[in-house]
């Protein structure tokens, strides 16, 4: 259904909010995208939409042709996707600016909800963090990936009341406090990857956390084809992201055990030793190295999530997260600083989170625990 010029007439008489969606491409996704926000902006939510896109001329005129059926305003934008949400965001008319990822669908209620949100929130507060759930079918591959560590966060709204930071899937934000602050960092070292955090620990310096709201939801899009060889780059990317925060945050990071390296290292050590049986010995002391890395992530896993158990998918899942180990040597290497490939970002320090699970609905107390590692 469009945002008609019936919306437009009643605008004075209804709640206003801004919704900025970057993409690349995808103009399937941003069709079901705005196509569910002009469904969610029904009755007294009046919502002015920015896709801003950096496709293709040939997918950036299907996007255009969306935008016009849904009343949405084509923003032209740069590469990075915090210079994209920035841009959306500096030409927004309302105070409140939602970020939706283009490949989400709101839910009904989403924008009545963030709204509701807003209008109780006091100046501690820079925004609201909604929550992210999977739909579409759920074959193996999309189970591995949803059960990765970097999608966790995901539904820490369900878990916490007040956040440090949240993903950018579905965050709105107080936009003069969000633009006085400088939005989110453009110049991070992946295209996107790190600035929501980077944007929650800038906020907190201020003295503002982010508000949750487990009730303003949005359906994330399941990955039909081959989710686990594009999730693998999503992954490698975010370990990339990791050193870049664990350069800007040193009090933030924390030594670990990266199995990209010592894999390889306890290869070389047991050639050395093997000698004239150097391959069997480095295959078999690397394996099991490898075996002792796994076995204690999957300990740390069983205590910090409620929802482990033991499947297939969760197992697998630890071994499918090397390839953010991978992205953090990566990461070490552009860097020039390759002391960072020992080091992981502490995404969820004490303290920084809180919980309030007594209030909570029923329904949502079996929350997975939520953090990346």
């Amino acid at each position: 259904m469009r945002l008609s010029t019936e919306l437009q007439t009643h605008r004075g008489q209804r709640s206003a909010i801004s919704v900025v969606i970057p993409t690349r491409g995808n103009p399937e996704s941003v069709e079901r995208l705005l196509r569910s926000l002009a469904a969610a902006a029904e009755g007294s939510v009046y919502a002015e939409i920015f896709v801003v896109d950096d496709s293709d001329p040939r997918e950036a005129e299907r996007i255009r042709a969306h935008c016009s059926a849904f009343d949405a305003r084509y923003v032209g934008g740069p590469r990075n996707v915090g210079a994209k949400r920035n841009l959306g965001a500096s030409q927004a008319a309302n105070e409140v600016v939602l970020f939706v990822d283009s490949d989400c669908v709101a839910t009904p209620d989403l924008l009545a909800h963030h709204l509701a949100a807003h209008e109780s929130l006091d100046q501690r507060f820079i925004g609201v963090a909604g929550t992210t759930l999977f739909h579409g079918k759920a074959n193996f591959g999309a189970k591995v990936v949803e059960r990765s560590m970097v999608y966790e966060m995901f539904s820490g709204p369900r878990i916490y009341d007040e956040m440090l930071w949240a993903t950018t899937s579905n965050l709105s934000v107080r936009k003069h406090a969000f633009l006085e602050m400088g939005g989110f960092d453009e110049k991070p070292l992946t295209v996107v990857g790190g600035e929501d955090v980077d944007f929650g620990l800038r906020a907190a310096r201020l003295g503002q956390a982010i508000r949750a709201c487990a009730k303003a939801e949005v359906l994330h899009s399941r990955p039909d084809r081959a989710p686990l060889r594009g999730s693998a780059r999503k992954l490698f990317r975010y370990g990339i992201a990791d050193t870049w925060l664990c350069d800007r945050y040193p009090r933030s990071r924390r030594v670990c055990a990266n199995p990209a390296i010592l894999a390889p290292a306890a290869f070389a050590l047991g050639a050395v030793i093997g000698r004239s049986r150097w391959l069997v010995a480095g295959i078999l002391l690397s394996a099991l190295t490898l075996l002792a890395v796994y076995l204690v992530e999957v300990r740390k896993r069983r205590e910090r999530r409620a929802d482990w158990r033991y499947s297939i998918a969760d197992l697998f899942s630890v071994v499918f997260d090397w390839s953010y180990d991978l992205g953090v040597v990566c990461g070490g290497i552009i860097t020039g600083k390759p002391w960072l490939c020992f080091t992981r970002f502490e995404y969820t320090p004490v303290g920084a989170f809180v919980s309030d699970i007594g209030s909570r609905d029923p329904d949502s107390s079996d929350a997975e625990a939520a953090g990346r590692r």
